[in-house]
């Protein structure tokens, strides 16, 4: 049913037309028949979780610039999600580059001074970035690519044209070679 749902109005939110309260209304109002109030529960957490999200980042752009010179000049963009009502998502340990750590211990101090007690846990396997790369002769484009992907095309910046790296660096440098799996997802094309 809900896929019906979705199907019929698709159309409606791809252009913008309808808002996320309205998806809510609408999605609550069958959801707790179809399929029960424990479900229910976690679905009405889930857009919390959603609302607050979006409340914090921005609270955070407006108290510090999250494209600063400090953060590297990039755009940070983070969802909180409470555990046990979203699906849990396997341990993604990589080594992020210096101005990656930076930005995101940055957010997290915010985070902790406003809401003590609580805790942050990075999911970087779910994480996703948008690069911007000048290509020899394919000139400029914008790629959207995993958190391993970007960290792995970022090495190559301090490369130069025409610099090679191994996969044996790679996976040094990254700590995505302890996890063969991973630095394989990694560094295969979408």
């Amino acid at each position: 049913m809900l896929s019906e749902v979705c199907s019929s109005n698709s159309k409606t939110v791809r252009t913008n037309s309808i808002t996320h309260d309205e998806i809510h209304t609408h999605v609550s109002s069958f959801i707790p028949t179809e399929c029960g109030a424990g479900f229910t529960q976690k679905l009405e957490v889930m857009f919390k979780d959603m609302e607050l999200s979006s409340d914090v980042m921005r609270a955070y752009s407006s108290k510090s610039s999250s494209k600063s010179k400090d953060s590297g000049g990039f755009d940070l963009s983070v969802s909180i999600l409470s555990q046990g009502n979203w699906p849990s998502y396997p341990a993604f340990p990589v080594s992020l580059p210096g101005h990656l750590t930076a930005a995101l211990e940055k957010f997290k101090a915010f985070y902790i001074s406003k809401h003590s007690g609580r805790t942050l846990t990075w999911a970087h396997g779910l994480d996703t970035c948008s690069l911007r790369a000048q290509f020899p002769k394919g000139g400029r484009k914008e790629l959207l690519v995993s958190l391993g992907q970007a960290v792995v095309l970022m090495l190559f910046n301090d490369e130069g044209e025409g610099g090679k790296l191994s996969v044996e660096d790679i996976a040094q440098v990254t700590k995505l070679g302890e996890h063969s799996s991973l630095l394989f997802r990694a560094m295969k094309s979408g």
